[in-house]
């Protein structure tokens, strides 16, 4: 950590714990609130007459003008000579660009999954259609450990993978086994492309019509509700509810019925403004939701509360949403996609109530801890919707900063 990010953090921890949001802080130094987030970002030390305000007003005895002076120390750069190894510019093979590399790293071990699968998928028999399988869970699993770049491309290998395998089985029992995995593989597809900014219809019609073929109603289920989603995120409404309402029609069990209501039903209803139907929706997901069911096509109640949490903000109860928020970010891992929508959903809420100072604080801490190729287009969409806020220009600067997702 450079001595930058140590005052500037420093900084910012001895401020909130005195309850002064940025914008308070900002206008008692007289400075920029923009200024003021990039120096609790470690980005610049800021002039000296800030560290000694701060260091009064924040009672914190020359600590912080003590950490202020060895951030602003000028520093002797490029006093040792480096030694740069010349690497030749040769294309290496997928995953294996050095030992360093973690996106390599999680490639490699992705990729050495997709293989294990081929070799099954050659051998034939039951060794081919238990390696399928513990694929589809093995990606289901990881789903969220991963970028969505780097499994989209596993997935699609294992797909195709899958598909040669069809052309080739004699066996009727094997061949429906393999074409349910290969419904699956289309459901991760599509979702994985709509966390991509791709569009996922053809992957998803594909899951529902093999779901359809071989009788598989959780994976139809699935399908209707991601496709639901998309049609929600495209503004066809209409549609969202229709796949919605046949998803939940036909839904084998509780816990679909949960994930229907609540994913499907429940925000598509408030975003026609249909507070009747949202709390008749909203109450089918509370009475089916039983347990948490863990992986991607499981459901838990930080999923749950997300739904919640953005119906709410379409129906205009941002303190509502603030609390459904709360409850779906809470005991979730800060390295989960989940927390980054729950709290940036939250952002949202204090936005929609006023509380700017509030939003750019949740938005700032989401974006200092999660690196942009975590950030799925779902999450990039609910920062563009902050950065659209006049209030909010410093976070309008870092989303325009982000790179662009991954191909």
């Amino acid at each position: 950590m450079t001595a930058e990010s140590t005052y500037g953090q420093a900084l910012r921890a001895r401020r909130e714990r005195r309850g002064i949001s940025l914008r308070q802080a900002a206008r008692a130094w007289n400075i920029d609130p923009s200024y003021l987030s990039q120096i609790e970002r470690g980005l610049r030390p800021g002039p000296p007459g800030i560290a000694r305000a701060a260091d009064e007003a924040l009672d914190a005895h020359g600590a912080l003008e003590a950490l202020f002076a060895e951030a602003a120390r000028p520093r002797l750069r490029q006093s040792i000579p480096r030694v740069v190894p010349v690497v030749a510019a040769v294309p290496l093979p997928w995953g294996q660009c050095g030992p360093a590399c973690r996106g390599c790293e999680v490639m490699t071990e992705l990729a050495a999954l997709v293989e294990s699968v081929r070799i099954s998928l050659a051998a034939g028999g039951t060794a081919a259609t238990e390696a399928a399988e513990a694929a589809v869970e093995t990606f289901a699993l990881d789903y969220s450990r991963h970028a969505p770049a780097h499994v989209f491309a596993a997935v699609a290998g294992y797909r195709t993978a899958i598909g040669g395998a069809l052309e080739r089985t004699q066996r009727a029992t094997v061949a429906r086994s393999l074409e349910d995995c290969a419904g699956w593989a289309s459901l991760l597809l599509g979702n994985l492309a709509e966390h991509l900014g791709r569009d996922p219809r053809v992957h998803l019609t594909a899951a529902h019509s093999i779901a359809t073929g071989v009788g598989d109603a959780r994976l139809a289920c699935h399908a209707r509700n991601l496709q639901a989603l998309h049609s929600r995120l495209a503004g066809d409404l209409r549609a969202s509810l229709a796949y919605a309402t046949d998803g939940l029609e036909h839904a084998p069990d509780r816990t679909e019925r949960a994930r229907l209501a609540a994913a499907g039903q429940l925000p598509t209803l408030a975003a026609m403004h249909d507070a009747t139907g949202a709390a008749t929706a909203r109450g089918i997901a509370e009475a089916d939701f039983t347990t948490d069911t863990p992986g991607r096509f499981g459901f838990d109640a930080a999923e749950l509360h997300l739904y919640f949490a953005e119906a709410a903000l379409a129906l205009d109860r941002p303190d509502d949403a603030l609390g459904d928020a709360g409850n779906s970010a809470a005991g979730l891992d800060t390295s989960r996609p989940a927390w980054v929508a729950a709290r940036l959903t939250g952002a949202l809420a204090h936005a929609a109530a006023g509380r700017f100072d509030a939003a750019d604080e949740v938005a700032h801490g989401v974006l200092d801890i999660t690196p942009p190729e975590r950030l799925r287009a779902t999450s990039r969409a609910r920062l563009a919707r902050l950065a659209s806020a006049p209030e909010l220009g410093d976070i309008r600067d870092r989303v325009a900063a982000l790179p662009a997702l991954a191909a």
